[in-house]
């Protein structure tokens, strides 16, 4: 698995999975905020990542900024480290075009209803 550097300190990205996701939904985060909430979805997983409190991981990103580390490369990191995760590909489709190339992709949720929507014709 991919590691990241946050002030100083390396840390391994973690595998995003449903009880991942279900622990974002009980922080208040959904997977649709991906696009809406963009900075605190980062956090609830740079916080999942790092074992630390999501106030606690915004502290040390919060820091990181201040000392001038790369954060966009680190945004790009973690997005690549989400959108690479087998579940993550499993309940929005590999194949499509997500909201971080440019075009809005369906949510999981939208996705959902569209497959009931097919299911039931």
């Amino acid at each position: 698995m991919k590691t990241f550097t946050l002030n100083g300190k390396q840390y391994q990205f973690a595998e995003v999975d449903y009880n991942m996701l279900c622990d974002f939904e009980e922080q208040g985060v959904s997977l649709d905020d991906m696009r809406a909430r963009y900075m605190t979805f980062i956090r609830a997983y740079l916080a999942e990542c790092t074992h630390l409190t999501p106030d606690e991981v915004g502290h040390e990103i919060n820091e990181a900024v201040i000392k001038h580390e790369d954060f966009d490369k680190l945004l790009g990191d973690v997005m690549e480290a989400i959108e690479g995760s087998a579940f993550f590909q499993a309940i929005t489709g590999a194949t499509e075009t997500t909201a971080t190339e440019g075009t809005e992709a369906e949510t999981p949720e939208e996705k959902s209803a569209s497959k009931r929507k097919q299911n039931s014709k």
